[in-house]
Formats: C-alpha cells, sequence, structure tokens
C-alpha cells in the first residue's frame, strides 16, 4: 500500500467518522425536539387543568358569597320588620297613653 492509499483510506474514516457525528446530531436533535414537544404539551396541560380547578373554586367562592348575602340579607329584612312592629307598637302605647 502506498502512502496516496494510506492517506485515501484515512480521508474516508474520518469522512465516515463525520457521517456518523451527523447522524448522532440528528438523531440527539430529533429526540430534543420530541422531549421539548411533550414537555410544551405538559405544560400546556398542566395550564389547562390549574386554569379549570381555578374557574371551579371561584365559582365556588361566588355561590358562598353570594348564599352568605342571601342570608343576610334576609336576616336585615327580618330585623326592619321587627323594628318596625316595634316602633308601631310603640306608637300605639304612646297614642293611647294620651
Amino acid at each position: 500500500m502506498d502512502r496516496l492509499d494510506k492517506i485515501e483510506q484515512i480521508l474516508k474514516k474520518v469522512a465516515e467518522s463525520h457521517a456518523e457525528a451527523d447522524r448522532q446530531r440528528a438523531k440527539d436533535k430529533a429526540e430534543f425536539d420530541r422531549q421539548r414537544a411533550k414537555d410544551k404539551a405538559d405544560a400546556d396541560q398542566q395550564r389547562a387543568e390549574d386554569k379549570a380547578l381555578a374557574a371551579k373554586q371561584a365559582a365556588e367562592d361566588k355561590a358562598i358569597a353570594d348564599k352568605r348575602a342571601a342570608e343576610a340579607d334576609k336576616r336585615a329584612a327580618e330585623d326592619r320588620a321587627l323594628a318596625d312592629k316595634q316602633a308601631a307598637e310603640a306608637d300605639k302605647r304612646a297614642a293611647e297613653a294620651e
């Protein structure tokens, strides 16, 4: 084997090595892209679940607040009715006293 043949063999091995490195880089990039897409999908799913949970909690909180407001309005109306009744009775007693 002469010197030129050795150089050609070395260049062939270098080219094969570069081709293998390129294939490995492409494979690694594909895996990276797949993992990144999966991570994004997982994050999107988690955000959607968190948003749904927050909406559900907000609806429950509003329902509780509305119920408490209705109860407070009812108590206030009962208190006003009682105060009006007591005022009427007081007016009646005052009128009778005159």
